[in-house]
C-alpha cells in the first residue's frame, strides 16, 4: 500500500500544483482506491485523515493502533510513505517532545 502511494507521487509529482501535503493526499486517496478495489485485507478505511503536531497524513484505519499508510514530511518539502499506526506516531512524537 505504501508502495502504491509512492509510486502515485512520484507519477505525478511534476505535474501538481499546490503544495505537496495535496499530492500526498491524493496519493493516499488512489491507495486507498486501489486497496478497496482488490480488497486484500486492506479494505476498511475511512478516508484520509490529517495530523498538525506531528505534521503527517494517514489512511484512517477506524483503529487507532491498526498498522495504516502514513504520508511524513520529507527533508525537501516531498513527502515520503511507510506503514505504521497512527496511535503509536502520536505517542512517539509525544515522547520526543516532552
Amino acid at each position: 500500500m505504501a508502495e502504491i502511494a509512492r509510486r502515485y507521487y512520484m507519477r505525478n509529482v511534476d505535474t501538481s500544483f499546490g503544495h505537496a501535503s495535496h499530492l500526498a493526499a491524493e496519493a493516499l486517496s488512489h491507495a486507498e482506491k486501489v486497496a478497496n478495489f482488490f480488497e486484500k485485507g486492506w479494505a476498511g478505511f475511512h478516508g484520509v485523515e490529517g495530523s498538525v503536531e506531528p505534521d503527517f497524513l494517514y489512511l484512517n484505519t477506524g483503529n487507532t493502533y491498526d498498522p495504516t499508510v502514513v504520508a511524513t514530511p520529507g527533508p525537501w518539502g516531498d513527502y515520503r510513505f511507510t506503514v505504521a499506526s497512527w496511535g503509536d506516531l502520536v505517542e512517539s512524537y509525544q515522547i520526543e517532545a516532552d
